[in-house]
């Protein structure tokens, strides 16, 4: 009955023959042989059948996905009757049965989908001591162990908000996070991780979900690199999945991430993909909201993002990221290759500012420290006291902005301090001249 009723022995015979063939091929032979499949869904159902049971592999997603038999399916290829496709056997001169109801369509087999199983917060700590570029990423175990446990408290609900300053490191713990989970895993990053960065013009799904272009003949739908991650992740329900939405509030989240906000509540729930009835370009009209996808939102808050309505942190768990470790940053970038002289130069006034400027959250991350540190570097070692002059009045002094009505005046104060001692003349008539301002107008930015 496999091989010769539910179309396992043509699809294995034309794989057979042909060698690989596009999830598209497949499709369309199959539905030669068999006219009432209507539709792309059982063809698709099969091969992920023949997945599961390890008869064929598949690369990619979506209608060009490459479908090729496994030595398991050369095998049952082996003994199919030679009268496999003589005409009395096909149904071609069958007439289709009229179309599959919604339900039937979206309808999914769930008892061959094997458990997904999770590596311990161990496991994913062993990693970031043990790998070079993981253990260069300045974050505490007890971050890890949080954002681990708060992506595994609840099934299906597994979304995090990363908040805080700019430049600490909040999508490089994201991917950081997601190439250890892989390592555990034995599975490679690249296949198993999409970044996407938002757009401020979202108002809509369709940056994240594609859309159905209808002015090509026959329409195809025009696919982006997250529905590929989330076709992949439906697809694969054993193994894990890592969206990061860089900037994610740059855009109204609930505008464009509405069919993701509904979808992951409760256990049943579908995210809606494109309106049309039928599959399009082999892209479903909607999928089950796949448990084993984790999603990652970095978030910055300042006068170019929007806040979040209850609805998105109701299903996320957030955290910020505010503290910096100038200390163990030293000893990282002390590591690079003709670097330990220049850091141990600027390390000292890098962190008197830091600490200056905190109390009125103008602070700055490890990237601002990184690329102070790069510019100093290029400069010939005897005009260092220049060039840490010119950086921290290019990449620090432009983020001390704000009112007199907070800590900003007390800051801008300590940091006069700081560039005095340390003879960097341009910070200091900069900071001297935005003090004035400050004082006068009762507000102040760089750019005054």
């Amino acid at each position: 009955m496999v091989r010769t009723v539910f179309g396992f022995a043509h699809v294995l015979d034309d794989l057979g023959e042909a060698g690989t063939l596009t999830r598209l091929d497949v499709s369309q032979k199959c539905r030669s042989y068999y006219p009432r499949w209507t539709t792309d869904f059982a063809p698709n159902q099969l091969v992920a059948w023949m997945r599961d049971l390890n008869l064929v592999e598949i690369k990619g997603v979506g209608k060009q996905a490459i479908i090729n038999l496994t030595e398991t399916g050369e095998y049952w290829r082996s003994g199919l009757p030679n009268e496999l496709k003589i005409p009395s056997l096909l149904l071609s001169n069958e007439l289709p049965d009229e179309k599959a109801t919604e339900e039937a369509v979206q309808g999914e087999t769930t008892s061959l989908v094997p458990d997904f199983v999770a590596p311990s917060a161990d496991e994913i700590l062993v990693r970031f001591h043990h790998d070079d570029h993981l253990r260069s990423l300045i974050f505490t175990d007890a971050q890890i162990c949080m954002l681990h446990a708060a992506l595994h408290s609840a099934e299906g609900k597994r979304f995090v908000l990363l908040a805080g300053l700019s430049g600490t490191g909040k999508t490089s713990i994201a991917r950081g996070y997601a190439q250890a989970y892989c390592e555990a895993r034995g599975l490679q990053l690249r296949a198993h991780y999409a970044q996407v960065a938002v757009w401020p013009d979202w108002t809509d799904p369709t940056g994240l979900l594609g859309f159905v272009n209808p002015l090509a003949n026959p329409p195809i739908f025009q696919e982006t690199p997250a529905l590929q991650l989330l076709l992949a992740a439906h697809t694969n329900p054993d193994k894990p999945y890592f969206l990061c939405l860089d900037e994610m509030n740059l855009a109204r989240v609930e505008h464009y991430f509405a069919p993701f906000l509904s979808a992951m509540e409760g256990r049943n729930g579908r995210l809606t993909i494109h309106a049309n009835r039928d599959a399009v370009d082999a892209i479903p009209s909607s999928i089950a909201w796949p448990s084993n996808l984790f999603v990652m939102g970095t978030v910055n808050m300042d006068e170019t993002t929007y806040p979040f309505s209850d609805k998105v942190l109701d299903r996320a768990f957030t955290f910020e990221f505010w503290d910096v470790d100038l200390e163990r940053w030293s000893q990282v970038a002390a590591a690079r290759e003709n670097a330990k002289t220049a850091v141990d130069f600027v390390q000292p006034v890098l962190k008197q500012l830091a600490e200056a400027l905190k109390p009125a959250r103008r602070h700055f991350g490890y990237r601002t420290c990184d690329e102070v540190l790069g510019f100093v570097m290029t400069y010939a070692e005897a005009e260092r006291d220049i060039a840490l002059d010119v950086a921290i009045l290019a990449k620090v002094l432009p983020k001390v902005r704000g009112d007199s009505g907070g800590e900003l005046p007390k800051a801008i104060d300590k940091v006069l301090e700081v560039t005095k001692a340390a003879n960097l003349t341009r910070c200091t008539d900069k900071l001297t001249q935005m003090r004035a301002t400050l004082q006068e107008m009762g507000a102040v930015r760089f750019w005054y």
